[in-house]
């Protein structure tokens, strides 16, 4: 390719990231004459994906601007390496967050067993900020939950969920909150959740019928769930 404009480099650089690759996108970016800012933030995202937190923050360094993207990438970095001490400290340092920075942080907590501060963070978001928890951001945590087996917190979640018509309504979050239920062994409230759900697709019977098989339940629980869907 013997010209190479800012967009090129930029997604070939993207793609090595994504693919697993930060040195091979670390090459491309060490040869632009400009990068921008995309091309620093598709740096970081490569090295925050393999878990390569300080030359993460190396490159974040040298930044000459610096977007939300850049600051939650790095803190996702960190988080991902195991080192919340350090995420944290540059998250407390965000001039901007966004709905996907207390997310990362949130979950980070959440799947090292840190519910306390989980659960001070998530009330800050709400209480505070303002924000509400979107789709996406509900099924990270609702999933960190049900993969650590943190029950109480995976309860104040749900509650928030309950307090949002379109999450409630939503499949999606539901066949998640059937799926957290039956790993918390809360068989009993994966079946209530799964028994409200209006429009039960595939995923939702794979994830119920995988819980009741993992807690003993035998043919006979399916059967009758069943029977009352129809």
């Amino acid at each position: 390719m013997p010209h190479r404009d800012l967009v090129t480099y930029n997604s070939m650089i993207s793609a090595h990231a994504k693919a697993g690759d930060p040195d091979a996108a670390r090459e491309l970016f060490d040869g632009m004459a400009s990068p921008d800012v995309i091309s620093y933030n598709a740096v970081l995202d490569g090295y925050a994906r393999a878990g390569r937190a300080d030359e993460a923050f190396s490159v974040f360094e040298h930044m000459p601007a610096r977007t939300v993207v850049s600051w939650t990438t790095v803190v996702s970095g960190y988080i991902k390496a195991g080192d919340l001490v350090m995420a944290r400290m540059l998250y407390d340092r965000m001039p901007h967050r966004n709905l996907v920075s207390w997310t990362i942080m949130i979950v980070g907590y959440t799947e090292r067993g840190l519910i306390d501060e989980a659960s001070a963070l998530l009330d800050r978001m709400v209480g505070v900020e303002g924000l509400r928890p979107d789709e996406v951001a509900v099924l990270s945590l609702v999933s960190a939950c049900g993969e650590s087996g943190v029950l109480g917190f995976g309860r104040r979640v749900h509650g928030h969920i309950n307090n949002a018509p379109a999450l409630r309504k939503s499949t999606r979050v539901s066949n998640a909150l059937v799926d957290m239920y039956s790993k918390c062994g809360c068989i009993d409230e994966a079946v209530k959740v799964f028994e409200s759900i209006p429009n039960k697709d595939t995923i939702s019977w794979n994830v119920m019928l995988q819980g009741l098989a993992n807690h003993g339940h035998g043919r006979r629980r399916a059967s009758t769930l069943y029977k009352h869907a129809k």
